[in-house]
């Protein structure tokens, strides 16, 4: 993919979160690492007994990393908002 061959990804100003199952052979942790690496701030979680369908495979574990993800990064939008208001 052109994704992972250009400097896009440098360019990502968005919270990123890269979760990953550590049994993936799909997307192997590697690329998943290589990929958090190379976005500012990017957040890596890697999933144990999970390979690629991670959502699927350990919803609770999923959920319990996403959950407070968005709601940090909500928070922090909040902020910014009100002190631009």
């Amino acid at each position: 993919f052109a994704f992972h061959k250009s400097g896009a990804r440098r360019s990502i100003s968005t919270p990123t979160l890269v979760l990953c199952g550590e049994d993936d052979i799909t997307t192997v942790p590697a690329r998943s690492h290589a990929i958090a690496t190379r976005i500012p701030g990017a957040r890596l979680v890697m999933l144990a007994d999970s390979g690629h369908l991670t959502a699927l495979e350990r919803p609770g574990e999923v959920n319990a990393v996403l959950v407070p993800f968005v709601r940090e990064v909500m928070a922090k939008r909040r902020a910014l908002t009100k002190r631009s208001a």
